[in-house]
Order: C-alpha cells, then structure tokens, then sequence
C-alpha cells in the first residue's frame, strides 16, 4: 500500500468522477494498520515508515500461512532495521497492545 498509494489516490478521479480528493484519499489509507508480515525487507521498511501513522506499524509474521523459515527470514530483516530502540519495541509490541488493550493484563 505505501508504495502505490499516491498512484490510487491520484488516479482515482480518472475511474470515478465523484472520489474524494488525493489528500482525503491518502489520509484515509494512512489511518489503517499495517504489519510486518513478509514486508521487513530494507526496501520496503523506508516506505512504511514515511507513509503510516504513528502507531499504526506491528509486527506479523503471516504464520501459518507462511513457511516459518521465510516469516523467521522477515523477522531477522526487521530486527536488523535501523530505527531507534523505543521505535522497535513499538512495532513489536506496544503497538499491538496499544490497539487491543484487553490484552494488556
């Protein structure tokens, strides 16, 4: 999403006259969440950072869907990253709780 969100938003009018504007279209897309899962490479990280909400990254794997070797190989991606340490701790964690706060006992 990240990626090619500017390219829906902007395009958007060509399909259906009556959309939104592109700066209503990418705020909508920035307030969803988005994991991990199969997505912590070095090239795609950069993008979500620049593109999400504060608090709206967390950490997946796509297990069990996804082979744990290659949900362990995006694991290691993601905890290779460069970001800082509360950062890290957020994606892995607080966010998560933050978000399903049931879950906090």
């Amino acid at each position: 999403m990240p990626y090619a969100a500017h390219r829906f938003a902007e395009l958007a009018h060509v399909f259906r006259p009556d959309a939104a504007e592109p700066a209503d279209i990418l705020a909508s897309f920035q307030r969803f969440y988005f994991d991990t899962a199969l997505s912590s490479s070095p090239a795609a990280l950069p993008s979500l950072e620049a593109f999400a909400e504060h608090g709206h990254i967390l950490f997946g794997t796509d297990f069990p869907f996804a082979p744990s070797s290659v949900g362990a190989a995006f694991t290691r991606n993601l905890d290779a990253y460069q970001m800082a340490p509360a950062e890290k701790t957020a994606i892995n964690r607080g966010n998560a709780l933050a978000l399903f706060e049931r879950l906090r006992g």
